[in-house]
């Protein structure tokens, strides 16, 4: 014979487990994100990146990968390496991509920047992405 909780008793309970005892703190509002990203210090080995995102990719995708009226931000959930693996940046760079989850338009390819390159923006995206606590 087991011991079990009344029924009175384990709904509550089961409600307290699933909504009351989580030790997840809550999601940051957008401005707390938006400064955790731009106040997080770079550092110096992805200089290359930095510098590479700002020629390239900024004007569209914003200041940090925050995004602009031109294209969606890369700091964003969608974009974690479970949805969009580092190969799917790659893959946008040579062969541009289809508008799919954002209505800014489609992303043409950038002939100037090879896979080096590439893996430089991208490491630097990840960076800005773990400190938004994305990744």
């Amino acid at each position: 014979m087991t011991a079990s909780l009344p029924k009175t008793l384990l709904i509550p309970a089961l409600v307290a487990l699933l909504f009351g005892c989580s030790d997840t703190p809550p999601a940051p509002s957008e401005s707390e994100f938006t400064n955790a990203v731009m106040q997080a210090e770079v550092p110096v080995e992805l200089a290359t990146g930095v510098s590479l995102f700002a020629d390239n990719c900024s004007a569209c995708h914003g200041e940090r990968g925050l995004g602009t009226e031109q294209g969606p931000p890369l700091v964003h959930i969608i974009y974690e390496p479970s949805h969009h693996a580092d190969v799917a940046f790659l893959m946008a760079v040579r062969r541009g991509v289809r508008a799919h989850h954002w209505q800014f338009g489609d992303m043409p390819p950038i002939p100037s920047l090879d896979n080096e390159d590439v893996a430089e923006i991208v490491a630097y995206i990840r960076f800005l992405q773990r400190h938004a606590g994305i990744v």
